[in-house]
């Protein structure tokens, strides 16, 4: 059962009542939304509830039969909103911490009561810009399996630490030791996003620590660059720099990128990371791309508006099937599927 704070519980038994829900949203990032169904801003604990505009909580579902607490959120686009639509939608608050509870108003020095505590599952959006988020108790997480099962496609990720392909290495830094193998980025010939010159470094000598100051790093393919202690190889990168060229369609874009391996498919299941404009900072994952025209089709509309010139970098895209794993990023040993194991339908066929 859930424990009541004495003051609430005489608050709730009263004749008339003055109860209010309180939630509040966390992100994975930190950052929080604390906001309220009351008419006024409630302040607990130095932190402020203010009311809600643009949201609404639904009745929590609650059953004595094991499975997990749930309740939706949803979340309207409209200026002012306590919770940021386009947030929503570019997953700033995928799996987000969520919580519920009821106060009175009159006193809220009488504490709270939690009456639900989980975490965002499923988000919907609609195109009358509305999301709507489905929210799942705690007790779920002992309800998910935990190990995995054989499958002809591979299990990981692209670009996970088990695939291992570099997609986006971190920047390179100074007085760092590295090891042979580490992946690493460096900007040459200036500090823009064009400047990653579409090529990552792979160290392949270390006795020590990369110099106080900055070399200049080799900008063609096969170059090697002396860091202090460390030397490192360019190569051919999977993240390439790119502009807006033209808007096609709520999910088609037209791309300035320079790509020579990029045939049609190449960026499919791949993702945009947006570094200029109304998008800055956000990515979206990428359904299909055409070399003809440079036209990549996104999974989602971009949370903002996309305007000609705004500047991303795309990476490319892996189905998880053994042929493009071959293919396109020579990486078999690291395939996680079992793609030769028999079918359970063929087995005695």
């Amino acid at each position: 059962m859930k424990a009541f704070p004495s003051a609430l519980l005489t608050a709730i038994g009263g004749t008339t009542t003055t109860l209010a829900r309180v939630a509040i949203l966390i992100s994975k990032s930190g950052f929080a939304v604390r906001f309220t169904d009351a008419q006024l801003p409630l302040v607990l604990n130095t932190n402020t509830y203010v009311p809600g505009r643009g949201v609404e909580i639904s009745a929590i579902q609650s059953r004595n039969d094991g499975t997990a607490a749930n309740c939706s959120l949803t979340v309207s686009s409209i200026i002012g909103g306590t919770i940021d639509f386009n947030a929503v939608a570019s997953g700033q608050f995928d799996q987000a911490f969520f919580a519920v509870g009821v106060i009175d108003y009159a006193n809220p020095a009488g504490g709270v009561g939690i009456i639900f505590k989980g975490r965002v599952g499923q988000i919907t959006l609609t195109d009358r810009g509305v999301a709507q988020m489905q929210l799942r108790g705690n007790i779920v997480n002992a309800m998910r399996q935990i190990t995995e099962k054989y499958q002809p496609a591979c299990r990981a990720d692209l670009g996970d630490p088990r695939c291992k392909i570099p997609i986006l290495p971190p920047d390179v830094q100074r007085s760092t030791t590295y090891n042979v193998g580490d992946n690493v980025r460096a900007q040459s010939g200036g500090t823009g996003w064009a400047n990653y010159n579409n090529l990552y470094y792979t160290c392949t000598a270390s006795t020590g620590a990369t110099a106080a100051t900055a070399p200049a790093y080799g900008t063609t393919v096969g170059s090697v660059t002396t860091d202090g202690d460390a030397q490192f190889v360019a190569k051919d990168a999977w993240l390439r720099y790119a502009t807006v060229a033209a808007i096609t369609g709520t999910f088609t874009i037209a791309l300035n990128v320079f790509e020579p391996r990029a045939v049609d498919g190449w960026f499919a299941f791949g993702g945009v990371i947006w570094r200029s404009g109304a998008n800055a900072g956000t990515m979206v994952e990428t359904r299909a791309w055409q070399a003809s025209g440079g036209v990549v089709t996104i999974m989602l509309p971009a949370p903002g508006a996309v305007a000609i010139g705004d500047e991303c970098e795309i990476y490319a895209g892996c189905d998880l099937q053994p042929s493009t794993c071959v293919g396109r990023f020579n990486n078999i040993n690291n395939y996680r599927g079992e793609p030769h194991v028999p079918t359970p339908q063929s087995i005695g066929a």
